[in-house]
C-alpha cells in the first residue's frame, strides 16, 4: 500500500503522519503510533480493552518471526475488512486505536514515574558508614 493510500484510507478519521519503519510504515496522529502497515494490510494499535472488539470481528494480532525463529505478536490487530468500505466504520475502528495508543502512553508514563520514585527513594535511604 502506497503513502497516498494510507492517507486515503485514515482521511475520514482525520490526517496521519506516515513514517518509513523497518520496511513497513508507522502511522501516527498526535505523535502516538495508532497503525501500522505492512506487506499492504493495516494493523491498529490495541490494549487489553480494545482487543475485545478486534476478536469479536473475527481480527488477528501482527505476528512476526524473529531470527532465532521465535514468533513476536505485537499490540497491533488487522483491520476489519468493512472498514476499508465505510469511512464511517474506519474512523470508529480508528478512535479505538487512538484511545488504546493513549491508554498505553498514559501507563508507561505512570509506570517511568514509579520507577524514577522508586530510585530517588532508594538513593535517599542509603546509609553512609562514618569512619
Amino acid at each position: 500500500m502506497v503513502i497516498d493510500g494510507i492517507r486515503e484510507l485514515f482521511e475520514p478519521s482525520g490526517p496521519v503522519q506516515i513514517r518509513r519503519m523497518f520496511g513497513a510504515h508507522g502511522i501516527f496522529r498526535d505523535g502516538r503510533m495508532i497503525a501500522l502497515e505492512d506487506g499492504g494490510m493495516i494493523w491498529l494499535k490495541a490494549d487489553d480493552v480494545s482487543q475485545v472488539d478486534f476478536v469479536a470481528a473475527g481480527s488477528r494480532p501482527f505476528e512476526y518471526e524473529k531470527k532465532s525463529g521465535s514468533i513476536t505478536v505485537m499490540s497491533y490487530w488487522l483491520l476489519p475488512e468493512a472498514a476499508h468500505n465505510d469511512p464511517d466504520v474506519m474512523r470508529d475502528w480508528v478512535i479505538l486505536a487512538e484511545r488504546a495508543a493513549q491508554r498505553t502512553a498514559t501507563a508507561t508514563a505512570i509506570s517511568a514515574r514509579k520507577l524514577a520514585g522508586s530510585r530517588v527513594k532508594a538513593t535517599k535511604s542509603k546509609t553512609i558508614a562514618k569512619p
